[in-house]
Protein backbone atom coordinates (compact mmCIF):
# COMPACT_ATOMS: atom_id res chain seq x y z
CA UNK A 1 0.00 0.00 0.00
CA UNK A 2 2.93 2.31 0.61
CA UNK A 3 3.63 2.10 -3.23
CA UNK A 4 -0.24 2.98 -3.81
CA UNK A 5 -1.05 -0.59 -4.58
CA UNK A 6 -4.62 -1.53 -3.88
CA UNK A 7 -5.46 -4.71 -2.62
CA UNK A 8 -6.28 -7.42 -3.86
CA UNK A 9 -3.50 -6.68 -6.26
CA UNK A 10 0.10 -7.56 -4.86
CA UNK A 11 3.19 -5.42 -5.87
CA UNK A 12 5.09 -6.55 -8.58
CA UNK A 13 6.99 -9.84 -8.07
CA UNK A 14 5.70 -10.32 -4.28
CA UNK A 15 3.01 -12.93 -5.27
CA UNK A 16 4.10 -16.33 -3.85
CA UNK A 17 4.21 -19.79 -5.97
CA UNK A 18 1.24 -21.38 -5.43
CA UNK A 19 1.85 -25.03 -3.90
CA UNK A 20 0.33 -27.12 -6.85
CA UNK A 21 0.96 -25.05 -9.83
CA UNK A 22 -1.51 -25.87 -12.60
CA UNK A 23 -0.05 -27.88 -15.44
CA UNK A 24 -1.20 -26.94 -19.03
CA UNK A 25 -2.90 -30.42 -20.15
CA UNK A 26 -4.22 -31.96 -16.63
CA UNK A 27 -7.98 -31.83 -15.48
CA UNK A 28 -8.82 -29.63 -12.94
CA UNK A 29 -11.21 -29.99 -10.28
CA UNK A 30 -13.53 -26.70 -9.63
CA UNK A 31 -15.49 -27.43 -6.59
CA UNK A 32 -18.09 -30.09 -6.23
CA UNK A 33 -19.56 -29.01 -10.20
CA UNK A 34 -16.79 -28.70 -12.99
CA UNK A 35 -13.67 -30.35 -13.99
CA UNK A 36 -11.95 -27.85 -16.65
CA UNK A 37 -8.41 -28.71 -18.99
CA UNK A 38 -6.40 -26.29 -20.67
CA UNK A 39 -4.58 -27.62 -23.61
CA UNK A 40 -1.16 -27.49 -24.27
CA UNK A 41 0.32 -25.02 -26.41
CA UNK A 42 -1.50 -22.44 -28.72
CA UNK A 43 -2.44 -21.38 -32.41
CA UNK A 44 -2.48 -18.78 -34.48
CA UNK A 45 -5.46 -17.67 -36.24
CA UNK A 46 -7.12 -14.52 -38.37
CA UNK A 47 -10.20 -13.38 -36.15
CA UNK A 48 -13.02 -12.53 -38.52
CA UNK A 49 -14.10 -10.00 -36.12
CA UNK A 50 -13.35 -8.60 -32.24
CA UNK A 51 -15.78 -7.93 -30.14
CA UNK A 52 -15.08 -4.73 -30.58
CA UNK A 53 -15.86 -4.94 -34.00
CA UNK A 54 -12.51 -4.61 -35.76
CA UNK A 55 -12.13 -7.30 -38.45
CA UNK A 56 -9.43 -9.64 -39.75
CA UNK A 57 -7.30 -9.44 -36.71
CA UNK A 58 -4.31 -12.08 -35.76
CA UNK A 59 -5.08 -13.99 -32.81
CA UNK A 60 -3.13 -16.69 -30.44
CA UNK A 61 -5.83 -19.32 -29.78
CA UNK A 62 -5.67 -21.02 -26.17
CA UNK A 63 -8.10 -24.21 -25.76
CA UNK A 64 -10.03 -25.69 -23.46
CA UNK A 65 -12.70 -28.34 -22.26
CA UNK A 66 -15.08 -27.44 -19.35
CA UNK A 67 -16.82 -30.95 -18.16
CA UNK A 68 -20.17 -31.69 -15.73
CA UNK A 69 -22.37 -34.14 -15.32
CA UNK A 70 -25.04 -35.20 -16.26
CA UNK A 71 -23.75 -35.55 -20.19
CA UNK A 72 -22.14 -32.07 -19.90
CA UNK A 73 -18.88 -30.79 -22.11
CA UNK A 74 -17.93 -27.13 -23.30
CA UNK A 75 -15.25 -26.39 -25.46
CA UNK A 76 -14.03 -22.79 -24.84
CA UNK A 77 -11.40 -21.00 -26.63
CA UNK A 78 -9.14 -18.03 -25.06
CA UNK A 79 -8.39 -15.62 -27.69
CA UNK A 80 -6.13 -13.14 -27.72
CA UNK A 81 -6.17 -10.56 -30.45
CA UNK A 82 -2.79 -8.35 -31.57
CA UNK A 83 -5.44 -5.41 -31.11
CA UNK A 84 -5.24 -5.94 -27.80
CA UNK A 85 -8.36 -7.41 -27.06
CA UNK A 86 -8.71 -10.64 -25.25
CA UNK A 87 -11.57 -12.67 -24.92
CA UNK A 88 -13.56 -16.16 -23.90
CA UNK A 89 -15.82 -17.92 -26.14
CA UNK A 90 -17.75 -21.57 -26.05
CA UNK A 91 -17.45 -23.31 -29.67
CA UNK A 92 -18.78 -26.34 -28.94
CA UNK A 93 -21.30 -27.82 -26.61
CA UNK A 94 -21.63 -31.39 -27.48
CA UNK A 95 -24.80 -33.27 -26.63
CA UNK A 96 -25.23 -30.53 -23.57
CA UNK A 97 -28.38 -29.35 -22.38
CA UNK A 98 -29.78 -26.18 -24.51
CA UNK A 99 -28.76 -24.54 -21.56
CA UNK A 100 -25.29 -24.53 -22.07
CA UNK A 101 -25.97 -24.92 -25.81
CA UNK A 102 -26.62 -20.91 -25.23
CA UNK A 103 -23.21 -20.38 -24.49
CA UNK A 104 -21.58 -21.17 -28.02
CA UNK A 105 -24.45 -18.29 -28.85
CA UNK A 106 -23.14 -15.66 -26.45
CA UNK A 107 -22.43 -14.62 -23.05
CA UNK A 108 -18.40 -14.56 -24.01
CA UNK A 109 -16.13 -13.09 -21.11
CA UNK A 110 -14.18 -10.37 -22.01
CA UNK A 111 -10.77 -9.93 -20.32
CA UNK A 112 -8.79 -6.31 -19.45
CA UNK A 113 -5.94 -4.71 -18.58
CA UNK A 114 -5.91 -3.02 -15.51
CA UNK A 115 -4.91 0.88 -16.28
CA UNK A 116 -0.98 0.95 -15.24
CA UNK A 117 -0.23 -2.14 -14.40
CA UNK A 118 1.21 -4.48 -17.43
CA UNK A 119 1.82 -7.12 -15.57
CA UNK A 120 -1.78 -8.18 -14.36
CA UNK A 121 -5.28 -8.78 -15.76
CA UNK A 122 -8.99 -8.77 -14.76
CA UNK A 123 -12.40 -10.51 -15.81
CA UNK A 124 -15.69 -9.32 -14.15
CA UNK A 125 -17.68 -12.27 -12.52
CA UNK A 126 -21.01 -11.89 -13.64
CA UNK A 127 -23.16 -14.48 -13.42
CA UNK A 128 -24.99 -16.67 -16.09
CA UNK A 129 -28.66 -17.20 -14.78
CA UNK A 130 -31.77 -18.63 -16.00
CA UNK A 131 -34.87 -15.44 -15.91
CA UNK A 132 -37.99 -16.80 -17.28
CA UNK A 133 -36.59 -19.17 -20.45
CA UNK A 134 -35.00 -22.31 -18.81
CA UNK A 135 -32.87 -22.57 -22.33
CA UNK A 136 -31.59 -18.95 -22.59
CA UNK A 137 -29.94 -17.57 -19.83
CA UNK A 138 -28.61 -14.16 -19.47
CA UNK A 139 -25.95 -12.55 -17.93
CA UNK A 140 -26.50 -10.60 -14.12
CA UNK A 141 -24.39 -8.92 -11.77
CA UNK A 142 -24.71 -10.75 -8.46
CA UNK A 143 -23.25 -10.16 -5.15
CA UNK A 144 -20.40 -12.51 -3.65
CA UNK A 145 -22.49 -14.97 -1.52
CA UNK A 146 -24.50 -15.84 -5.02
CA UNK A 147 -21.46 -16.75 -6.81
CA UNK A 148 -20.26 -18.54 -4.15
CA UNK A 149 -23.66 -20.46 -4.22
CA UNK A 150 -23.06 -21.33 -8.04
CA UNK A 151 -19.98 -22.30 -7.88
CA UNK A 152 -20.28 -24.61 -4.86
CA UNK A 153 -18.33 -23.27 -2.67
CA UNK A 154 -15.70 -20.03 -2.15
CA UNK A 155 -14.92 -18.41 -5.56
CA UNK A 156 -12.38 -16.69 -4.00
CA UNK A 157 -10.49 -19.73 -2.32
CA UNK A 158 -11.25 -22.18 -5.64
CA UNK A 159 -9.76 -18.81 -7.86
CA UNK A 160 -6.60 -18.47 -5.87
CA UNK A 161 -5.82 -21.74 -5.45
CA UNK A 162 -5.08 -21.47 -9.44
CA UNK A 163 -3.15 -18.29 -8.64
CA UNK A 164 -5.73 -15.04 -8.44
CA UNK A 165 -4.06 -12.32 -6.57
CA UNK A 166 -7.53 -12.21 -5.73
CA UNK A 167 -11.79 -11.26 -5.58
CA UNK A 168 -13.01 -7.69 -5.01
CA UNK A 169 -14.13 -5.08 -6.54
CA UNK A 170 -13.23 -3.01 -9.29
CA UNK A 171 -13.37 0.04 -7.06
CA UNK A 172 -11.31 -2.07 -3.95
CA UNK A 173 -8.71 -3.72 -6.56
CA UNK A 174 -7.33 -0.89 -8.25
CA UNK A 175 -9.51 2.29 -7.56
CA UNK A 176 -11.67 2.21 -10.75
CA UNK A 177 -14.02 5.05 -10.66
CA UNK A 178 -16.36 4.73 -13.74
CA UNK A 179 -19.71 3.21 -13.27
CA UNK A 180 -18.63 -0.82 -12.75
CA UNK A 181 -16.89 0.52 -10.25
CA UNK A 182 -18.74 -2.06 -8.01
CA UNK A 183 -18.77 -4.83 -10.44
CA UNK A 184 -16.84 -7.87 -9.06
CA UNK A 185 -14.15 -9.06 -10.25
CA UNK A 186 -10.62 -11.43 -10.37
CA UNK A 187 -6.84 -9.91 -10.53
CA UNK A 188 -4.19 -12.32 -12.40
CA UNK A 189 -1.38 -12.30 -13.70
CA UNK A 190 -1.10 -11.24 -17.51
CA UNK A 191 0.81 -14.82 -18.60
CA UNK A 192 -2.02 -16.90 -16.53
CA UNK A 193 -4.33 -18.32 -18.67
CA UNK A 194 -5.86 -21.03 -15.98
CA UNK A 195 -7.58 -18.79 -13.68
CA UNK A 196 -9.59 -16.99 -16.59
CA UNK A 197 -10.72 -19.76 -18.29
CA UNK A 198 -11.88 -21.26 -14.72
CA UNK A 199 -13.26 -17.95 -14.01
CA UNK A 200 -15.48 -18.13 -17.48
CA UNK A 201 -16.44 -22.02 -16.04
CA UNK A 202 -17.34 -20.82 -12.47
CA UNK A 203 -19.88 -18.08 -13.99
CA UNK A 204 -21.32 -19.32 -17.25
CA UNK A 205 -21.27 -23.29 -16.57
CA UNK A 206 -21.21 -23.66 -12.87
CA UNK A 207 -24.99 -21.94 -12.11
CA UNK A 208 -26.11 -23.93 -15.24
CA UNK A 209 -24.91 -27.20 -13.97
CA UNK A 210 -28.52 -28.76 -12.30
CA UNK A 211 -26.36 -30.43 -9.20
CA UNK A 212 -22.85 -30.97 -7.67
CA UNK A 213 -21.00 -33.82 -9.40
CA UNK A 214 -17.31 -33.91 -8.70
CA UNK A 215 -16.34 -34.37 -4.51
CA UNK A 216 -13.19 -31.68 -4.79
CA UNK A 217 -13.39 -28.36 -3.00
CA UNK A 218 -10.34 -26.64 -4.46
CA UNK A 219 -8.72 -27.10 -7.67
CA UNK A 220 -6.27 -30.64 -7.66
CA UNK A 221 -5.24 -32.78 -10.86
CA UNK A 222 -7.38 -36.15 -11.63
CA UNK A 223 -6.90 -38.36 -14.50
CA UNK A 224 -8.10 -37.47 -17.85
CA UNK A 225 -11.63 -38.54 -18.87
CA UNK A 226 -12.36 -39.49 -22.47
CA UNK A 227 -14.05 -37.11 -24.57
CA UNK A 228 -17.44 -37.84 -25.77
CA UNK A 229 -18.09 -38.26 -29.25
CA UNK A 230 -18.68 -35.64 -31.88
CA UNK A 231 -21.61 -34.97 -32.88
CA UNK A 232 -22.59 -32.39 -35.47
CA UNK A 233 -24.63 -29.63 -34.52
CA UNK A 234 -27.78 -28.95 -36.21
CA UNK A 235 -27.14 -25.36 -38.26
CA UNK A 236 -29.92 -23.08 -38.52
CA UNK A 237 -29.85 -21.28 -42.10
CA UNK A 238 -32.48 -18.40 -41.37
CA UNK A 239 -30.73 -15.17 -40.78
CA UNK A 240 -33.26 -12.26 -41.44
CA UNK A 241 -30.15 -9.17 -40.57
CA UNK A 242 -28.57 -10.92 -43.20
CA UNK A 243 -31.10 -10.43 -45.97
CA UNK A 244 -31.32 -6.53 -45.08
CA UNK A 245 -27.52 -6.38 -45.30
CA UNK A 246 -27.76 -8.66 -48.57
CA UNK A 247 -30.89 -5.63 -49.66
CA UNK A 248 -28.96 -2.90 -48.44
CA UNK A 249 -26.23 -4.10 -50.88
CA UNK A 250 -28.14 -4.65 -54.11
CA UNK A 251 -30.35 -1.49 -53.10
CA UNK A 252 -27.00 0.88 -52.92
CA UNK A 253 -25.78 -0.52 -56.32
CA UNK A 254 -28.33 0.59 -58.02
CA UNK A 255 -28.32 4.33 -57.03
CA UNK A 256 -25.93 6.44 -59.34
CA UNK A 257 -24.09 8.19 -57.14
CA UNK A 258 -22.87 10.90 -59.96
CA UNK A 259 -26.10 11.40 -61.38
CA UNK A 260 -27.63 11.20 -58.40
CA UNK A 261 -31.10 9.06 -59.85
CA UNK A 262 -31.64 5.73 -60.93
CA UNK A 263 -30.08 5.12 -64.31
CA UNK A 264 -33.81 3.60 -65.30
CA UNK A 265 -37.08 2.84 -64.33
CA UNK A 266 -36.86 -0.84 -64.14
CA UNK A 267 -33.78 0.00 -61.16
CA UNK A 268 -36.01 2.47 -59.28
CA UNK A 269 -38.78 0.02 -59.22
CA UNK A 270 -36.68 -2.64 -57.94
CA UNK A 271 -35.06 -0.38 -55.17
CA UNK A 272 -38.82 0.29 -54.18
CA UNK A 273 -39.49 -3.33 -53.68
CA UNK A 274 -36.28 -3.77 -51.66
CA UNK A 275 -37.32 -0.90 -49.29
CA UNK A 276 -40.60 -2.52 -48.52
CA UNK A 277 -38.99 -5.82 -48.07
CA UNK A 278 -36.44 -4.63 -45.89
CA UNK A 279 -39.23 -2.60 -44.22
CA UNK A 280 -41.22 -5.87 -43.71
CA UNK A 281 -37.90 -7.70 -42.11
CA UNK A 282 -37.34 -4.39 -39.31
CA UNK A 283 -40.90 -4.43 -39.15
CA UNK A 284 -40.67 -8.46 -37.70
CA UNK A 285 -37.67 -8.02 -35.97
CA UNK A 286 -38.45 -5.00 -33.79
CA UNK A 287 -41.79 -6.88 -32.87
CA UNK A 288 -39.87 -10.07 -31.59
CA UNK A 289 -36.87 -8.20 -29.80
CA UNK A 290 -38.79 -8.18 -26.66
CA UNK A 291 -38.80 -11.51 -26.21
CA UNK A 292 -35.01 -11.79 -25.68
CA UNK A 293 -34.21 -8.49 -23.88
CA UNK A 294 -34.18 -9.36 -19.75
CA UNK A 295 -33.85 -6.87 -16.87
CA UNK A 296 -33.22 -2.86 -16.90
CA UNK A 297 -36.97 -2.54 -17.15
CA UNK A 298 -37.01 -3.57 -20.69
CA UNK A 299 -40.94 -4.52 -20.30
CA UNK A 300 -40.81 -0.50 -20.54
CA UNK A 301 -39.33 -0.32 -23.86
CA UNK A 302 -41.08 0.73 -27.26
CA UNK A 303 -39.95 0.80 -30.92
CA UNK A 304 -41.34 3.82 -32.88
CA UNK A 305 -41.63 3.47 -36.53
CA UNK A 306 -39.92 4.93 -39.65
CA UNK A 307 -42.22 7.42 -41.51
CA UNK A 308 -40.97 7.64 -44.92
CA UNK A 309 -38.95 4.80 -47.18
CA UNK A 310 -37.70 7.65 -50.35
CA UNK A 311 -36.11 10.77 -49.83
CA UNK A 312 -36.59 14.11 -51.28
CA UNK A 313 -33.39 13.24 -53.91
CA UNK A 314 -35.83 9.82 -55.02
CA UNK A 315 -33.43 7.21 -53.72
CA UNK A 316 -35.27 4.77 -51.71
CA UNK A 317 -33.73 3.96 -48.43
CA UNK A 318 -30.86 1.98 -48.58
CA UNK A 319 -30.19 1.25 -44.64
CA UNK A 320 -32.40 1.02 -41.67
CA UNK A 321 -32.53 0.68 -37.74
CA UNK A 322 -34.48 -0.68 -34.97
CA UNK A 323 -34.66 2.02 -32.35
CA UNK A 324 -35.60 1.07 -28.54
CA UNK A 325 -36.52 3.68 -26.17
CA UNK A 326 -38.01 3.58 -22.65
CA UNK A 327 -41.73 4.83 -22.75
CA UNK A 328 -41.73 6.93 -19.51
CA UNK A 329 -38.71 8.85 -17.70
CA UNK A 330 -38.46 7.21 -13.47
CA UNK A 331 -40.66 9.63 -12.31
CA UNK A 332 -43.84 8.38 -15.16
CA UNK A 333 -43.23 11.40 -17.21
CA UNK A 334 -43.65 10.50 -21.10
CA UNK A 335 -40.02 10.13 -22.57
CA UNK A 336 -40.10 12.00 -26.08
CA UNK A 337 -38.61 9.97 -29.56
CA UNK A 338 -36.92 13.61 -30.28
CA UNK A 339 -35.82 12.56 -33.65
CA UNK A 340 -34.95 16.33 -34.47
CA UNK A 341 -32.89 16.30 -31.24
CA UNK A 342 -34.87 19.86 -30.30
CA UNK A 343 -35.21 18.95 -26.62
CA UNK A 344 -32.55 18.70 -23.81
CA UNK A 345 -34.17 15.62 -22.09
CA UNK A 346 -35.07 13.64 -26.01
CA UNK A 347 -34.88 9.78 -25.48
CA UNK A 348 -31.32 8.03 -25.62
CA UNK A 349 -31.71 5.05 -27.81
CA UNK A 350 -30.31 1.06 -27.90
CA UNK A 351 -30.31 1.08 -32.16
CA UNK A 352 -29.57 -1.80 -34.19
CA UNK A 353 -28.80 -0.03 -37.39
CA UNK A 354 -28.21 -2.36 -40.59
CA UNK A 355 -26.32 -0.95 -43.52
CA UNK A 356 -24.66 -2.57 -46.92
CA UNK A 357 -21.51 -2.62 -44.60
CA UNK A 358 -23.58 -5.23 -41.71
CA UNK A 359 -25.41 -4.52 -38.31
CA UNK A 360 -24.42 -1.93 -35.22
CA UNK A 361 -25.36 -2.98 -32.16
CA UNK A 362 -25.57 -0.29 -29.42
CA UNK A 363 -26.43 3.12 -27.71
CA UNK A 364 -27.43 6.06 -29.91
CA UNK A 365 -27.52 9.66 -27.24
CA UNK A 366 -29.93 12.11 -27.96
CA UNK A 367 -28.67 14.51 -30.51
CA UNK A 368 -29.73 17.77 -29.19
CA UNK A 369 -26.33 20.03 -28.03
CA UNK A 370 -27.03 20.82 -24.39
CA UNK A 371 -28.79 17.42 -23.76
CA UNK A 372 -28.64 16.76 -19.88
CA UNK A 373 -27.60 13.62 -19.44
CA UNK A 374 -25.47 12.63 -22.48
CA UNK A 375 -22.19 13.60 -21.57
CA UNK A 376 -22.74 11.01 -18.28
CA UNK A 377 -24.33 8.04 -20.41
CA UNK A 378 -21.46 8.08 -23.02
CA UNK A 379 -18.59 8.69 -20.24
CA UNK A 380 -19.88 5.10 -18.72
CA UNK A 381 -20.37 3.20 -21.66
CA UNK A 382 -18.18 0.28 -21.90
CA UNK A 383 -14.81 0.42 -24.22
CA UNK A 384 -16.16 -2.35 -26.72
CA UNK A 385 -18.93 -0.23 -27.40
CA UNK A 386 -16.70 2.39 -29.27
CA UNK A 387 -18.26 5.87 -30.94
CA UNK A 388 -18.83 4.76 -34.80
CA UNK A 389 -19.35 8.78 -35.25
CA UNK A 390 -21.89 8.47 -38.09
CA UNK A 391 -21.97 11.32 -40.74
CA UNK A 392 -23.34 14.78 -39.71
CA UNK A 393 -23.35 16.14 -43.37
CA UNK A 394 -25.62 15.68 -46.32
CA UNK A 395 -23.03 13.53 -47.99
CA UNK A 396 -24.42 10.26 -49.45
CA UNK A 397 -24.14 7.20 -46.92
CA UNK A 398 -21.47 5.41 -48.45
CA UNK A 399 -18.47 8.14 -47.78
CA UNK A 400 -18.85 6.68 -44.45
CA UNK A 401 -16.99 3.15 -43.88
CA UNK A 402 -20.03 1.55 -42.35
CA UNK A 403 -22.42 3.34 -43.75
CA UNK A 404 -23.65 5.37 -41.15
CA UNK A 405 -25.57 8.62 -41.47
CA UNK A 406 -26.71 10.45 -38.98
CA UNK A 407 -28.56 14.27 -39.29
CA UNK A 408 -27.04 17.81 -40.19
CA UNK A 409 -26.74 20.15 -37.33
CA UNK A 410 -26.48 17.77 -34.72
CA UNK A 411 -24.28 15.68 -31.90
CA UNK A 412 -23.70 12.20 -33.89
CA UNK A 413 -22.99 9.87 -31.94
CA UNK A 414 -23.08 5.82 -31.88
CA UNK A 415 -21.68 3.65 -29.34
CA UNK A 416 -21.87 0.42 -30.76
CA UNK A 417 -20.40 -3.19 -31.29
CA UNK A 418 -20.31 -3.82 -35.61
CA UNK A 419 -20.50 -7.34 -37.08
CA UNK A 420 -20.66 -8.28 -40.32
CA UNK A 421 -23.54 -11.29 -40.60
CA UNK A 422 -24.99 -13.61 -38.28
CA UNK A 423 -24.89 -17.26 -39.23
CA UNK A 424 -28.84 -17.47 -38.24
CA UNK A 425 -31.39 -15.42 -36.35
CA UNK A 426 -31.00 -17.05 -32.89
CA UNK A 427 -27.14 -15.92 -33.65
CA UNK A 428 -28.82 -12.21 -33.88
CA UNK A 429 -30.78 -12.39 -31.02
CA UNK A 430 -28.26 -13.63 -28.74
CA UNK A 431 -25.67 -11.10 -29.71
CA UNK A 432 -28.64 -8.47 -29.27
CA UNK A 433 -29.61 -9.70 -25.82
CA UNK A 434 -25.98 -9.70 -24.44
CA UNK A 435 -25.61 -6.33 -25.64
CA UNK A 436 -28.70 -5.67 -23.84
CA UNK A 437 -27.00 -6.95 -20.48
CA UNK A 438 -24.08 -4.87 -20.84
CA UNK A 439 -25.28 -1.08 -21.96
CA UNK A 440 -29.05 -1.22 -20.98
CA UNK A 441 -28.67 -1.06 -17.32
CA UNK A 442 -26.91 2.44 -17.57
CA UNK A 443 -29.74 3.12 -20.17
CA UNK A 444 -31.81 2.61 -17.64
CA UNK A 445 -29.69 4.70 -15.22
CA UNK A 446 -29.94 7.69 -17.44
CA UNK A 447 -33.41 7.87 -18.64
CA UNK A 448 -34.48 11.59 -19.59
Amino acid sequence: RELGYLDPIEKPGSSPIPNDDPVDDETLHLGPKLAIRVLPGSERRTETSTPAGEEEVEATIVRATIEAEPGIRLDVELCGADNGETWIRAVDAYRSPQRIQRLVRGLRAGIRPIPERYDKRFIELRLAKIIDNPDWPSIRKVPKTELDTAAGGDIEELLKSLGASGVATREVAWGDTSNRKTDLCVVFDVDNVVVPIAAYALTRVAPLVATPSIGQELATPMSKPPPPPAVEPVQETVSRSNRIVALCQESTSLWNQKKKTYDNPADGERARAIAEEIETLRRTLAHELSEHLVGSDSQLLRSPPIERQQFKSGQWRSYTWIDLLYQTDTDGNQIDYDFLARSDRGAHLFRLWFTMCGVGIGIRPAGQRSHKTRTALTRGLPVDYPDRQPLGSHKHESHHELCLKGRPGQINQYFALWRNSFASDTEFFGQVADAWSEVGPLLNLHRC
